[in-house]
């Protein structure tokens, strides 16, 4: 298989992003692939992934790619950027309230 970009054959499986993809890519047996040159992505058909057994070790959404290390790492920055927001919003009220 070669890149539909710049036709490297340096390619690797991508992992699956959101529910098209956890869901009806698998359904579909296509897979996201990434070139190593030119880092694009496309979508192909990949009879490998025709195994549509739930791995039960693993929770539904890391099945259909909803779940694992990256959405870990999304969640924890978004937690950490509202946190930051209530913090600077319960500063700014208690100056406020201490001020003669």
């Amino acid at each position: 298989m070669k890149c539909h970009s710049c036709g490297s054959g340096k390619i690797y499986r991508s992992q699956r992003q959101g529910i098209r993809e956890g869901i009806l890519l698998r359904l579909a047996l296509m897979a996201p692939y990434r070139c190593h040159d030119c880092d694009s992505r496309f979508i192909v058909f990949d009879g490998r992934c025709g195994n549509l057994v739930w791995n039960r070790e693993e929770s539904f959404a890391e099945f259909i790619g909803l779940r694992g290390r990256d959405y870990e790492v999304r969640r924890w920055i978004s937690n950490a950027i509202i946190s930051l927001i209530l913090l600077g919003i319960a500063v700014a009220f208690l100056l406020r309230i201490s001020r003669p």
